[in-house]
């Protein structure tokens, strides 16, 4: 993924993300990983 979209959906509140120092962006990799099962779909290339 791009930096520019991922500050993009920061700026949108579209990513879970915090700031440290009130520039410095941060992110769990946990909540990361449950954005990013939102967007999951069953199916695609079978094993």
């Amino acid at each position: 993924m791009q930096m520019s979209i991922v500050y993009a959906y920061v700026e949108r509140k579209q990513i879970p993300h915090f700031r440290m120092m009130g520039r410095s962006i941060r992110f769990s990799l946990a909540e990361l990983e449950k954005w990013r099962q939102q967007f999951f779909v069953n199916g695609g290339i079978n094993e």
